[in-house]
């Protein structure tokens, strides 16, 4: 039963075929009814699992729990009279009630639509509003950046609206366990308070070589055939109270910004770590509010300016765009570097 972590769902573990097809036609069908630009499905699939973990060590311990995940994704074909795009999306969640298929097959839509009709902006350097995707993936390079020993506790690293939590026993998690790998019980560490740096995450093995460190709960096994790893559970930047479409609108007032809605990273521009490369779809927003679509638009600027740049953060905490275990709100940042790509 997942120990009261809400990440077993009785609906998948007796879910049939013809249930599953169901919810991958409800997606499917409304991505071909969102926008008369998308052609075709170029791919679409839903995988669900339903499992026990059992573990006993030589320290004692024994335990277990239930456990159940849905991955469900979706590609598409945009197209007109110039060309096509295919935009590929997925979503990862531990229940059914976590998320809309039909909805999650309309945002696939208008962002195929929009990476269609996309221009990149002209080059500068502009404020810009981070949606959850691309909030998460901001998140994932930033941990990239963390070897150990870590930044000295109370050292900044960000903006006093950023906060980032590392959260083993989140509710519903993908990542949510009881215990990690080793016995040890998970919990919540705090990564970054209000931009000063908190504590790294670790294992019993990393713990060991940490002066007054012990383990988080972070020792994850990809599964019983791996020996555990220091690894983030559910990682995520905790929301703010903003409504997402005032971060929007503030770029308006703020002489004009970028709307990012999606991202891909594009390592080969770049080696180095410290560095945010991406390739980005989204919109144009200026005084009158979202208006041309961008795509095609080549984002390279340090992730550090990138966090003490965070003016703040939207109520629309999302998880489950990246891997399922990480999540962001909408970020409104102060400036970010665009060129053409």
């Amino acid at each position: 039963d997942g120990r009261g972590l809400g990440i077993f769902d009785a609906r998948l573990h007796a879910a049939t075929p013809g249930d599953l097809e169901g919810i991958l036609d409800d997606a499917a069908s409304e991505a071909l009814r969102a926008d008369p630009r998308v052609r075709r499905l170029e791919s679409a699939s839903i995988a669900v699992s339903s499992s026990e973990v059992w573990l006993s060590n030589s320290a004692g311990f024994t335990g277990s729990y239930r456990q159940t995940l849905v991955h469900l994704a979706l590609g598409v074909m945009a197209g007109d009279a110039a060309g096509s795009v295919v935009v590929r999306r997925s979503r990862t969640a531990r229940t059914l009630a976590a998320f809309s298929p039909a909805l999650f097959g309309d945002e696939t839509a208008r962002l195929a639509a929009t990476s269609l009709a996309g221009r990149p902006p002209a080059d500068g350097t502009f404020p810009a509003v981070l949606a959850p995707p691309a909030a998460a993936e901001l998140l994932r390079c930033f941990t990239r950046t963390l070897t150990l020993p870590g930044p000295p506790a109370g050292a900044v690293v960000g903006s006093r609206r950023l906060t980032i939590i590392d959260d083993g026993r989140l509710p519903g998690g993908c990542a949510s366990a009881p215990f990690d790998g080793e016995g040890v019980p998970t919990r919540r560490t705090p990564i970054v308070s209000h931009g000063e740096f908190g504590e790294m995450i670790h294992d019993t093995a990393s713990a060991s070589g940490a002066p007054g460190a012990r383990s988080t709960g972070n020792g994850l096994r990809a599964s019983f055939r791996d020996a555990p790893r220091r690894t983030p559970s559910n990682l995520f930047i905790a929301p703010g109270s903003d409504d997402p479409t005032d971060l929007v609108a503030e770029l308006g007032r703020m002489g004009g910004g970028l709307w990012v809605q999606a991202v891909r990273p594009t390592p080969a521009v770049t080696d180095d770590d410290t560095i945010f490369t991406v390739l980005v779809t989204g919109r144009w927003v200026g005084a009158n509010g979202p208006g041309a679509p961008v795509a095609g638009a080549l984002v390279s600027w340090p992730i550090e300016s990138l966090l003490h740049g965070v003016l703040g953060a939207g109520n629309d905490l999302t998880f489950g765009t990246l891997t399922g275990s990480y999540g962001a709100p909408s970020l409104l940042i102060k400036e970010i570097g665009v060129r053409a790509s």
